[in-house]
């Protein structure tokens, strides 16, 4: 599913169309957690999606081409994205596309598309989880909480 919104977010003034889009893939490595020099988190993840297609003829599946996605979550979102998953895992993303603009050593200029996450969850079609509501205490009004199980 891929919807096209007028609204810049966070304060920008971009002028066009942002691309939101939803995806199911497959963690290829485990999220890298960093954290920029005024210390907000920032996870970077690699996600592949591959498109399956029914063949009519035979009743298979067949695996179509492999896609290879960057995929960056900040703040709470990157801290609970990097203690929760891991390589293999399923996950469903829902985020903004986003294209970057680059220039190499050898200086070609380069373009690659990532996605900006709003929501990253893991993909229950072939595991059971367990939620734990985190209260962080950069959360206001939360200082001093402990996680609790969500039921």
């Amino acid at each position: 599913m891929t919807t096209a919104s007028p609204a810049p977010r966070r304060g920008t003034s971009t002028g066009g169309l942002q691309i939101t889009t939803s995806l199911t893939g497959n963690l290829v490595e485990d999220p890298t957690l960093r954290f920029t020099p005024a210390g907000h988190a920032v996870t970077n993840l690699r996600v592949a999606v591959t498109h399956r297609t029914e063949d009519r003829s035979t009743g298979q599946w067949r695996d179509g081409d492999t896609t290879y996605l960057t995929v960056t979550a900040w703040r709470r979102l990157a801290e609970n994205t990097a203690e929760s998953l891991h390589k293999g895992d399923q996950v469903i993303i829902i985020g903004r596309l986003q294209q970057r603009t680059y220039q190499t050593d050898t200086g070609e200029k380069r373009a690659t598309h990532e996605i900006e996450a709003d929501t990253i969850g893991a993909a229950l079609n072939n595991a059971i989880a367990t939620l734990t509501r985190n209260n962080r205490p950069d959360r206001p009004g939360t200082e001093g909480s402990s996680s609790t199980p969500h039921r």
